[in-house]
């Protein structure tokens, strides 16, 4: 069940709601001409989709966050042999 849709004027769809008007699987979801991102929380946990026009992965959201030290500021994992730092 959709609660809201809001278009940018650019033409990205913002789309909040329920998965099948459960109260406990809210979701918001982007999409665009050329990709779509999805969060849907869970009892079980939070899953994000990721797509563009050809195919789409999910992902548990906990995965999202290995190598996060959530007690640092602005935390980002950094790119693969790189010298940034993890936070700013």
């Amino acid at each position: 069940m959709v609660d809201t849709v809001s278009t940018s004027k650019w033409g990205t769809r913002s789309i909040r709601g329920a998965v099948d008007g459960d109260p406990t699987l809210r979701f918001v979801m982007t999409t665009s001409t050329r990709a779509t991102y999805a969060t849907v929380g869970t009892e079980a946990g939070v899953f994000n989709v990721f797509g563009n026009t050809r195919e789409a992965w999910i992902v548990a959201g906990h995965e999202l966050d290995r190598g996060v030290d959530p007690n640092a500021p602005n935390a980002r994992i950094p790119r693969a042999n790189s010298s940034e730092s993890s936070t700013d």
